[in-house]
């Protein structure tokens, strides 16, 4: 009995003075503005944010990857700050594969605009070679080099890659 009322006095003194705390107990708001999110990802799929990612080690081309991930709701990765970016080659890290996978970034037909297949703006900037707009490398890629950076590179649509999915945590994972 004593040992619970020493966990309800620690529990207690951590919620009242912390700020920050990250507590997994779904989607609540609590007393002084705190709001505890949870994001749940079924098997085979990682959590970030609020998003689930998954590596698929099967070579696709881009546009077969990007069906794949659009039938499991979700789309090809985009990246949009410098933690996502970390995520993603940790992500990759974490597997053991050092080699490229498709990302959701394209160039446009026209203008060679740099777009993401989940239609989010292309704000973040990972060094990436660009190309004109005659150049047949529109798809984008992500490289982990010696598991400590990740480049991007746009290549041809046409060359198979593993590819890394992103969906939302409220869409069911397969």
């Amino acid at each position: 009995m004593k040992s619970l009322l020493v966990l309800l006095f620690l529990n207690f003194f951590v919620f009242a003075f912390a700020d920050d705390i990250t507590v997994h107990c779904g989607d609540r708001t609590f007393p002084g503005g705190h709001q505890l999110m949870e994001t749940k990802c079924k098997s085979g799929w990682r959590p970030f944010r609020d998003a689930c990612y998954r590596l698929f080690y099967s070579s696709l081309k881009w546009a077969a990857a990007a069906d794949f991930c659009a039938l499991r709701g979700g789309h090809l990765v985009s990246i949009i700050d410098d933690k996502e970016n970390d995520f993603v080659k940790e992500l990759v890290v974490s597997v053991g594969q050092g080699i490229s996978h498709w990302i959701g970034g394209f160039t446009s037909v026209h203008n060679a605009d740099l777009l993401w297949t989940d239609g989010s703006p292309w704000e973040y900037m990972s060094p990436i070679e660009t190309n004109s707009t005659n150049s047949p490398r529109r798809c984008a890629v992500a490289n982990v080099v010696l598991a400590t950076s990740i480049e991007w590179y746009m290549d041809h649509c046409d060359s198979e890659w593993p590819f890394i999915c992103k969906k939302g945590k409220w869409k069911d994972s397969f």
